[in-house]
């Protein structure tokens, strides 16, 4: 009876030592301090927190417990250290959080208009109190995603007027400049100034520079400067350089952004100085407008030209003139961007009067990898004119134009692929890449996966802003909830070059099998064992640690049948003796 309580004793051991269970591991965020009993905090994962710049958005966590330690008062606070997310309202959250439940933690960001698109960090920070009044730290990390319509350098020169068209020395005249807020914001700390008023050419009269202070997006606002012309003018076209300034952020001087106009000033240099008549200077000629068939041109693509030139002076009329078109350098080191395309760059007019009009066509190549920007062409005027003693060579005149350039949009999703056969209930691994074959780069990609009847892990995913020749993917994963075909789609959403919002489908399908167990066959006389198995052991361990149970078990029954049978027949001898005597 005791071996058989020994055994019985042994098999339960076996038995608990199978049964012991597998911790759980989580992230634990960027910092913790705090000893092992001490409740430990998780985002859940598979939320993702986009918001709009200029606007409230409502932020809301779902916050884990993932210890076993109950938090008998969680201090939450939330910090936003660079200040582009614009924490208001009540930031702090103080409550309990058992060991394993989840909680939720509501914030609002009024996101400043003058945050640019990105990725910004939100720290949460945790304070737990547990059962024992013992404090532990903790600190997580949550990325939020701005999207933002603001636009660099976009306060710019929209057009501009001269009172006066034949500026003199000492003439005082105005100038209006037309500015436009193309930023997507409302300026409230910006300036519009001439520069190179320093006396030799011309000079503020009266006036300051422009500080503006309520600019709305999109509007359109006229600044007028009055002048004087000074000694120092020596050409017939005179130029002045406007420059437009404004703050992102008006808190912030980094943010500065500044935009270059030029306006050009008809003028008539000093008199000859040789006691004769006056000399009839160069009559002024001007490009009075021009066409390139749309809003922009496409690298790689021929673009027709069409532009009007003008002879403004009253006086003289133009002779021999010659036009001559070449591109010219880009900023930087963009290089030039067009070249004339099966035809020549030069015309010849023999006779412009005064006031009149012609027009010059030709066809323009784009260089096929021009980085995206407004890039320009000059138009070089080599003429004569005439006057009371005869004609004359006038100074050549360079004008230029600009032409804003974009890429084709080449950006491609390939197929999506899916992991393995799919079983209901099992998570399926899938993903998919996407390319950027264009010569421009694609902004504020984001991927969707959607599919009825799916139970998806990740549903959304925010990728940024994805280079001309660059290539990005997708994973995720899935699980299927009842038996049969099923479907559904991966949706990319992205802004190419022009601004312009667009979106790629690629659809999958599959068909989902029930899951099948096959039931294990015993012999007869074999008896069932079903132990609860637990992940943390493997599976062959535990059959070893039966298979030596059983061992133990079988030897011991035998060492017992043994020891019964040796009793059994000492019995006998001593039954035999007594009986013989």
């Amino acid at each position: 009876m005791k071996a058989i309580k020994f055994l019985g004793a042994l098999v339960s051991a076996v038995m608990a030592f199978t049964m012991l269970a597998v911790p759980v591991s989580a992230d634990e965020g960027e910092s913790f301090s705090g000893g092992d009993d001490s409740p430990k905090f998780a985002l859940d994962k598979s939320q993702t927190f986009t918001v709009e710049a200029g606007k409230k958005n409502d932020i809301t966590f779902f916050i884990k417990n993932i210890s076993d330690n109950d938090s008998k008062t969680t201090l939450i606070t939330a910090k936003d250290e660079g200040g582009k997310l614009g924490i208001t309202g009540n930031n702090i959250t103080s409550l309990g959080i058992d060991g394993g439940r989840y909680t939720r933690f509501q914030i609002t960001l009024d996101v400043p208009s003058s945050t640019l698109s990105g990725k910004y960090p939100l720290k949460l920070e945790f304070v737990a109190t547990n059962n024992d009044g013992a404090i532990s730290e903790q600190t997580l990390v949550a990325d939020i995603v701005v999207k933002s319509n603001i636009v660099r350098n976009a306060l710019a020169v929209s057009g501009y007027t001269v009172s006066n068209n034949n500026v003199k020395e000492n003439n005082i005249f105005d100038v209006t400049v037309k500015v436009k807020n193309g930023s997507g914001i409302p300026i409230k700390k910006g300036r519009i100034e001439l520069k190179g008023l320093d006396g030799q050419k011309f000079a503020m009269n009266k006036g300051v520079p422009y500080y503006i202070s309520d600019f709305a997006k999109d509007e359109e606002k006229s600044f007028t400067f009055t002048l004087i012309a000074c000694s120092g003018i020596s050409s017939v076209r005179e130029a002045i350089d406007v420059e437009c300034s404004y703050y992102l952020d008006d808190a912030d001087e980094e943010s500065i952004q500044k935009s270059n106009g030029t306006v050009t000033i008809a003028c008539s240099p000093k008199k000859d100085s040789s006691g004769g008549d006056d000399k009839v200077f160069a009559p002024n000629i001007i490009i009075k407008g021009y066409d390139f068939g749309g809003d922009y041109v496409t690298g790689g693509k021929v673009f027709p030209l069409s532009v009007t030139i003008q002879n403004t002076s009253g006086v003289s009329a133009i002779k021999n003139l010659k036009v001559t078109v070449n591109g010219a350098s880009g900023s930087g080191d963009k290089g030039i961007a067009f070249s004339p395309a099966n035809s020549s760059n030069s015309f010849f007019f023999g006779y412009l009067g005064t006031g009149a009009s012609t027009d010059i066509q030709l066809d323009m190549l784009t260089r096929a990898d021009a980085t995206p920007d407004s890039y320009p062409i000059e138009i070089v005027f080599d003429y004569e004119y005439t006057t009371a003693s005869g004609v004359e060579k006038a100074s050549p005149v360079t004008e230029t134009i600009t032409i804003p350039v974009q890429q084709e949009d080449r950006f491609t999703v390939n197929s999506v692929e899916i992991m393995g056969e799919c079983m209901v209930g099992e998570e399926v691994p899938i993903s998919c890449t996407f390319v950027n074959k264009g010569k421009s780069a694609v902004y504020n990609v984001e991927v969707e996966l959607v599919g009825d009847g799916l139970n998806i892990m990740q549903k959304n995913l925010y990728i940024g802003n994805v280079e001309s020749g660059k290539e990005e993917y997708y994973d995720s994963s899935f699980s299927v909830m009842e038996p049969g075909e099923f479907s559904g789609k991966i949706i990319v959403r992205y802004e190419d070059s022009n601004g312009n919002q667009k979106e790629i489908e690629k659809e999958f399908s599959g068909n989902a099998m029930e899951m099948y167990f096959e039931e294990p066959v015993y012999g007869d006389d074999m008896p069932v064992m079903e132990p609860e198995m637990n992940a943390g052991m493997p599976v062959w361990a535990i059959i070893l640690i039966i298979a030596g149970s059983a061992v133990v078990v079988a030897g011991a029954v035998v060492a017992v049948v043994i020891i019964v049978k040796k009793k059994k027949a000492t019995s006998l001898i001593n039954s035999d003796d007594d009986e013989d005597y």
